[in-house]
């Protein structure tokens, strides 16, 4: 049995997480940037990146993908079984797709402060 360090189990992951999203990019940009939560110049950065170049980000020692359960009612709605999995399917993409961009995985305002941080 082999012990792998953090760093190389975390750059498995980046590496599977690139290639994943360069693929899936390239399939069907619109929709892998949704499922990913890319703005088109992340999604553009990524689809232009040669292998050398995702080995090395993947390498970094940064955790590069995040998983989005900051919202209760995404949360709630993955991790709950039943008859209702079409139904919880279609409010997880409900309220992401609510999120601009660049808000999701950021822990909801409420409209005071969005009034202060206009």
């Amino acid at each position: 049995m082999t012990h792998r360090t953090a760093a190389e189990e975390i750059g498995e992951l980046n590496l599977t997480y690139l290639l994943l999203a360069q693929r899936l990019l390239r399939e069907d940009c619109a929709s892998a940037m949704y499922r990913f939560g890319f703005s088109r110049e992340i999604a553009q950065a990524i689809l232009n990146m040669p292998l050398s170049k995702i080995m090395q980000m993947a390498m970094s020692g940064l955790v590069l993908c995040r998983l989005r359960l900051e919202e209760t009612a995404v949360f709630d709605a993955l991790i709950n079984d039943g008859n209702m999995a079409v139904m919880h399917q279609s409010h997880v993409a409900i309220v992401l797709a609510g999120q601009p961009v660049d808000d999701v995985g950021q822990p909801r305002k409420t409209p005071a402060k969005r009034r202060q941080a206009a």
